[in-house]
């Protein structure tokens, strides 16, 4: 089987993980990567044996099947649509778009184009994830009632150098960092029928306090306190609080209720991780490890790789464009509900991916 040829525009912090994510897969082949600083590219393809290039070079190579966009939030519709128009399919980093007008016009102009775009997130392909679907789907707590996500941090200026898009249009505790909890709750529970919210925005600015930037105030634009209500079409309830305002606090990231029993998944943020679980009648919690792949490290790259094994294979990707529309719009509505005090009915569905293999070998995918 020939290799999809991968290119990656945004060479900064996260594109790390990406490429070496790729490197466990001999089906796909990372031939070249473009930034907007052009060092960071070279520097980059120095590392992992690639070539600099730019991005117009980069939509107009032949060799290129796949765009993966690694750029912040506010570049993402445009390069995403450049991709897309020039026959490219893409990857997206989160968010695929910054508000619900884009992110529809992306799925529209990949179906003209004859194109497959996917998007971020994808850690719930993740064994630890994929663990807490087949314990899920297996009955062992009975039918899911209800569930809750926790992201609550004092806000990423703490350890990231160059912090600001966190706090501008299109980010946010909720967009930001939320993606991994609804995604990975789509993925367990299926689509979401309605949602409400409240919010506040608790500082007007935030203070630097790492790297070169370090004393440098930086303004908040967006929310940074936002709680969520959600209502799956499978009755299945849920409340999200996502936060760049909490200090400190004891809660889970995720608890699901069912009728039979719970269970406490990993981060919704990392790929492994053990599931504890309790059922009705017993008095201690009981460990499952992960019976799946890819567990260990920062796997993000897996959305991609699997985009790049479907398109091999006739399959629909599962990150495929419907599912990260539906996880946007449930988001939006809840900033938006949270604005005018309202429960808002989502418009968009998906269909829950489909599991992942279990069993299989680092390198393998299926």
């Amino acid at each position: 089987m020939s290799k999809m040829g991968v290119a990656i525009i945004g060479c900064g912090f996260i594109s790390e993980a990406y490429f070496n994510t790729f490197k466990m897969f001999d089906f796909v082949e990372v031939r070249a990567c473009a930034d907007l600083m052009p060092e960071l590219a070279t520097q980059q393809a120095l590392k992992y044996g690639t070539r600099a290039s730019s991005q117009k070079e980069i939509l107009a190579s032949e060799d290129i099947d796949i765009v993966v966009n690694l750029t912040p939030p506010l570049a993402h519709y445009d390069i995403n649509l450049a991709a897309m128009r020039a026959g490219k399919h893409v990857y997206s980093e989160k968010p695929m778009a910054v508000d619900l007008k884009e992110a529809r016009h992306l799925i529209r102009e990949a179906d003209r184009c004859g194109v497959t775009f996917c998007s971020a997130t994808d850690t719930f392909l993740g064994g630890g994830h994929q663990e807490t679907r087949q314990l899920l789907d297996s009955g062992i707590i009975g039918a899911p009632v209800a569930a809750t996500a926790h992201m609550l941090s004092p806000g990423h200026e703490r350890w990231h150098p160059s912090p600001s898009f966190f706090y501008q249009r299109g980010a946010g505790p909720l967009l930001d960092l939320g993606p991994y909890y609804v995604t990975n709750l789509i993925h367990l529970f299926g689509p979401v029928r309605r949602v409400s919210g409240m919010s506040k925005t608790t500082r007007k600015e935030r203070l630097i306090e790492n790297g070169p930037r370090r004393g440098e105030t930086i303004s908040v634009d967006v929310p940074t306190h936002i709680i969520g209500l959600l209502e799956f079409y499978d009755g299945t309830l849920v409340n999200i609080a996502t936060s760049f305002d909490v200090q400190c606090h004891k809660h889970q990231k995720l608890e699901i209720y069912g009728l039979e029993g719970s269970i406490i998944p990993p981060d919704p943020n990392i790929f492994g991780g053990i599931n504890d679980v309790i059922i009705k009648g017993e008095e201690e919690w009981t460990e499952h490890e992960p019976s799946f792949t890819y567990t260990e490290g920062n796997l993000r790259g897996l959305g991609a790789t699997d985009l790049a094994y479907s398109l091999q294979n006739g399959l629909c990707p599962r990150t495929n464009g419907d599912l990260p529309l539906h996880a946007l719009e449930v988001m939006c509505a809840i900033e938006e509900a949270a604005r005018t005090s309202s429960y808002i009915d989502i418009e968009t569905t998906c269909e829950r991916p489909r599991p992942v293999v279990p069993g299989l070998s680092l390198g393998e995918w299926g």
